[in-house]
């Protein structure tokens, strides 16, 4: 028994030196990180270590070597053992995004035969052995151990988010960050990243594409997404900057998949992110203004409506003078430097409305100085005005052909 007390942490803190190694934490000094790791790993392996190598290696317990209770206990941790190496299997294979559903089929099914097989009266030893691996496995799946104490620590990470710690700096702590393995769901999780989000757009909104990479925790992100989506408040910021990412399109594409009913700007901005060729865009433009002209009251829905409108009179137009009548009905921009929305549609309506060149060949190279200038916007309001540039191009070919037909 004292070979195994002092052998047991010994084993635990080689498991730690390796993923000090494998598993850092960049928001984490070395210090830090190593710290943790070691606490993590004497709490999670030590205490079952110890008494694994005390039942079967000390001369003093060989009477409770033999015992039935002694033989179900390491049955079941046998069972746990290769539900955790079936569960690091999942989560690093290419497909780890189907990794917690596969997690949750597992245990279930483990559970229903360890149940099948216990519930004869008295089942035979075969039956009972493969019982208790299929009950440890499950365990070993689910890992309910660890989950005990990382939904405390959850819980308490909300508390202090209700006493008004920043939510950003409490995220850093929260076990999701650390334990790439916890499938239970962690409660306050998806309140946390409604706050974070609130406080700061670009640093919350990584943090929500980082949990929804996650194999388990990533519920608690569409959940985030949601309640902010029933806030309002923040709608088209969040579908804005998760649109305009190449992390955030494909999360908002998984969103509207998986949901039976998906809000409506969810798909609209799935929609414009998953738009890539010129010529789609006004079939896009025309299926999605209803819902955005819909949501055009809330905060950033004016700028999004005016976006769109635009983006379908310009795309649509047959004739310059069409395509410029379009662009000089664009409403009168809100806050520019606080929307890229409005940044955009300013720079076309400064274009469009104001000292436009005589000369064809200085109207081409305006259209010219127009893209050089929207160079700082990003993902698909970008391919749009792109597509709108091009048209406006288009347009402008036809017009001088014409003109020198003419003449």
């Amino acid at each position: 028994s004292l070979a195994a007390g002092v052998l047991a942490p010994l084993l635990a803190l080689m498991f730690a030196a390796v993923w000090i190694m494998i598993g850092a934490q960049a928001r984490l000094t070395p210090a830090a990180n190593g710290v943790f790791w070691v606490a993590r790993c004497q709490v999670a392996i030590t205490p079952l270590l110890a008494l694994f190598m005390a039942l079967a290696y000390s001369p003093p317990l060989s009477r409770i070597q033999s015992s039935l209770l002694v033989i179900m206990l390491l049955l079941v941790m046998i069972g746990m053992w290769i539900g955790g190496a079936v569960t690091v299997t999942l989560i690093t294979h290419a497909r780890r995004s189907e990794a917690a559903a596969v997690r949750w089929v597992l245990a279930a099914g483990a559970l229903v035969i360890a149940c099948m097989l216990w519930w004869p009266p008295s089942p035979g030893s075969t039956a009972l052995i493969v019982a208790l691996v299929c009950a440890g496995l499950a365990a070993g799946l689910l890992r309910p151990l660890s989950y005990v104490w990382e939904a405390g620590v959850s819980v308490a990470l909300l508390v202090a988010a209700w006493l008004n710690v920043p939510a950003l700096r409490l995220l850093t702590f929260h076990p999701f960050s650390y334990d790439e393995l916890c499938l239970l769901p962690l409660p306050g999780l998806s309140r946390l990243l409604a706050r974070a989000f609130a406080a700061d757009a670009d640093e919350g909104g990584a943090w929500l594409i980082r949990v929804a990479r996650h194999a388990g925790q990533r519920r608690a992100a569409f959940q985030a997404t949601t309640r902010i989506l029933r806030q309002q408040t923040l709608a088209h910021p969040l579908l804005f900057w998760l649109s305009t990412s190449d992390d955030g399109a494909t999360f908002l594409r998984e969103m509207a998949e998986q949901s039976g009913s998906p809000h409506p700007l969810v798909s609209a901005y799935a929609a414009f992110a998953d738009t890539t060729t010129p010529e789609a865009w006004p079939v896009v433009l025309l299926q999605q203004q209803a819902t955005v002209a819909r949501a055009a009251a809330i905060p950033g829905g004016a700028a999004m409506r005016a976006l769109v409108e635009t983006g379908l009179t310009t795309l649509r137009a047959d004739r310059w003078s069409v395509a410029i009548i379009g662009l000089r009905a664009v409403p009168a921009p809100g806050n520019v430097e606080d929307d890229p929305v409005w940044v955009a549609l300013d720079i076309l309506q400064a274009w469009a409305n104001n000292r436009l060149p005589t000369l064809a060949t200085d109207r081409f190279a305006a259209l010219h100085a127009l893209w050089t200038e929207l160079q700082d916007i990003e993902g698909w309001p970008a391919a749009l005005i792109a597509a709108m540039s091009e048209h406006l191009l288009f347009l402008l070919s036809v017009e001088q052909r014409r003109g020198a037909w003419l003449t």
